[in-house]
């Protein structure tokens, strides 16, 4: 039965991958019906979700572009910049589920991440964030480096963050004065943000996630492998991100126009950052 769904699917991932409006409404569909008929077992949604976003990175290979302007050949920063920021360092711990984003376990234990599949999920992610307008999104970062990079990508886009701990019942409370209600929810930790990534996943909310090997998928529909714990990789990460969703979004004409140095994003934001202190 599985396999009969995705190939059903296979047409809508392709009327998706080309920015048709019915392929993106049923990718949604299709993630929050999975989600309603599989409580508790986030699995299918996982395996489904990562055959939808292949799929998409499937039908673009015939184009020698995608929406994004850039070639599925090109790293979205050269190869170069990504080992410099450790980007593709993991931890001594891995999840079965994390098998087809390592590249290989180094003798002193550490995962090592294939940069290949770093870049390719980055470039799936400007491509789900540029449809959503700031407003649409929340950026939950509740540690110290991360909170600095999404603070100084929020300057620059928009788009709220909400930094330190995740109070309980910001998305499900209606009584909460920090109530948010985000169409898309970024998570920066899924450990450290577990709360928000439940509390999104009940209230159908899509979300993504920049996750470590240590981390699970559980409830995220989009995941991004990464070292999602050091600077210069939260940096490279958000700095990639601004740019390319202004660029996206039409907030800079090209990415020669995007002058922000990346030592922005690695030091504290000025008190004109747009982000939600909470505590």
């Amino acid at each position: 039965m599985f396999q009969a769904v995705k190939i059903k699917v296979k047409f809508w991932i392709i009327l998706m991958s080309r920015g048709s409006v019915v392929g993106e409404c049923f990718f949604h569909m299709l993630i929050y019906l999975i989600k309603l008929s599989n409580t508790g077992n986030s699995k299918l949604v996982n395996i489904m979700t990562t055959e939808v976003v292949d799929g998409i990175q499937d039908s673009n290979s015939e184009d020698t572009k995608v929406s994004t302007g850039i070639s599925q050949q090109e790293y979205l920063v050269p190869q170069q910049k990504y080992l410099e920021a450790g980007i593709h360092i993991g931890t001594k711990i891995k999840f079965v589920n994390k098998n087809w984003f390592v590249y290989k376990e180094r003798e002193d234990g550490l995962y090592v991440l294939d940069i290949k599949k770093i870049d390719e999920r980055l470039k799936i992610l400007v491509k789900v964030l540029s449809r959503y307008k700031p407003e649409e999104i929340v950026i939950t970062a509740s540690r110290h480096y991360s909170s600095i990079a999404a603070k100084t990508f929020s300057r620059l886009t928009g788009i709220r963050v909400l930094t330190g701990r995740y109070l309980p019942g910001t998305i499900s409370n209606l009584q909460s004065a920090n109530r948010v209600e985000p169409k898309l929810m970024f998570i920066c930790d899924p450990k450290g943000e577990r709360q928000a990534v439940l509390e999104a996943g009940k209230h159908g909310i899509f979300t993504v996630g920049l996750v470590d090997t240590d981390n699970t998928m559980e409830y995220l529909d989009l995941v991004v492998p990464c070292n999602n714990k050091g600077k210069k990789s939260l940096s490279l990460i958000f700095w990639i991100l601004a740019r390319e969703y202004m660029f996206a979004r039409g907030s800079i004409k090209s990415r020669d126009d995007f002058a922000v140095d990346i030592k922005e994003f690695e030091s504290s934001a000025s008190p004109s950052v747009q982000s939600v202190q909470q505590s």
